[in-house]
């Protein structure tokens, strides 16, 4: 495989690419009204397919989609904790 048929992708760039996160747990990760563990809680995550719209550090601004394009509720997740990813991704709808 040559050098130029490989692209380098940040976290970030991939994340604000892909169709769809889903939180890995949703009782520890539920959607806050900011990005850090002070804010309250506005929602659940769980069978709640996000999109994300931007990224500050360790946590992910979403919004829940629905197969029709509609718009769900929107808040902060933390898409990772030391390392470890807290979501998986779908790259196709």
């Amino acid at each position: 495989m040559s050098r130029e048929a490989v692209q380098f992708q940040t976290w970030t760039e991939f994340l604000l690419e892909v169709y769809s996160v889903e939180t890995l747990d949703p009782n520890s990760n539920p959607l806050r009204s900011g990005p850090g563990e002070e804010f309250p809680q506005t929602g659940s995550t769980e069978s709640l397919e996000l999109r994300v719209l931007a990224i500050q550090g360790s946590w992910a601004k979403v919004e829940g989609v629905d197969a029709n394009e509609a718009s769900l509720p929107t808040g902060w997740i933390r898409w990772r904790d030391d390392g470890q990813l807290l979501i998986d991704y779908s790259l196709l709808s």
